[in-house]
């Protein structure tokens, strides 16, 4: 496992961890599982990446755990604009952050539509 996969992973089990304090409020449970499902999904794209069956299928599967993130930053967005209590939103942004820029310039590396 490299360390990219790692980061994904904990980034993942943060959320996981702080979206049980609001798995309760009925107004945001649909949100919390919307997030735990994106952020999961992020890794698990990324891991798939690694037995890529060609460079294109790697770039694809990068280029989908990318959007993915990028859905997990918007939910997390929307939990601190809705003023939800969650302790650690404010890092869970900042990782979700460097991973996005993380994922873009390896997705920007191994674009086949891209001369090199």
């Amino acid at each position: 496992m490299n360390t990219l996969q790692i980061r994904l992973i904990r980034f993942s089990v943060t959320v996981y961890q702080q979206m049980q304090g609001i798995k309760n409020d009925s107004l945001l449970s649909g949100i919390a599982s919307q997030l735990v499902r994106s952020a999961t999904s992020t890794g698990a794209n990324y891991s798939e990446a690694q037995s890529a069956s060609s460079g294109k299928d790697f770039h694809n599967k990068v280029r989908i755990a990318l959007k993915e993130l990028k859905e997990s930053q918007y939910w997390i967005c929307f939990l601190r604009e809705s003023n939800a209590q969650v302790e650690q939103l404010q890092e869970m942004y900042r990782e979700s952050e460097e991973l996005v820029r993380i994922l873009s310039t390896i997705c920007k590396k191994t674009d086949p539509q891209i001369k090199k």
